[in-house]
């Protein structure tokens, strides 16, 4: 009898330590989730923004005035936005812009970035003074 509550007790503690690690797994995983989630919307709020700018404020260093809101940087650890702005040489004036937001997990490594891009096309007399 004594046998069988001391294996009863043993298995209990067991199955006790895998719950307990499965919840802790899956609180991690949700953290990150909840993560990739308020950075993709951050980065769809500053790519909004940039769309509001002219075409001739659609380059890197304009961009990079655009700034992240200031609650990202209470839910986000160590947030870095990088903007690219690339020339669409299959069309002519149109511009690609990339946004990258970045952040460090929980353990400080850095995770992949949520990356979203835009297309913008210039006005239709700049298009033909660049255009061949």
């Amino acid at each position: 009898m004594l046998l069988e509550a001391l294996v009863a007790g043993l298995l209990l503690a067991v199955m006790l330590g895998l719950v307990l690690r499965a919840l802790s797994v899956t609180a991690i995983e949700r953290r990150r989730v909840d993560h990739r989630a308020i950075a993709l919307q951050e980065a769809a709020g500053v790519l909004e923004r940039a769309t509001a700018l002219s075409w001739d404020d659609l380059d890197p260093q304009r961009l990079a005035r655009i700034q992240l809101s200031p609650t990202v940087d209470d839910l986000l650890p160590q947030p870095t936005l990088v903007w690219t702005v690339t020339p669409d040489e299959s069309q002519p004036g149109a511009k690609r812009i990339r946004v990258d937001l970045a952040w460090r997990d929980l353990r400080g490594q850095q995770p992949a970035s949520v990356r979203l891009n835009y297309w913008a096309y210039a006005p239709a007399e700049i298009a033909a003074k660049e255009a061949p």
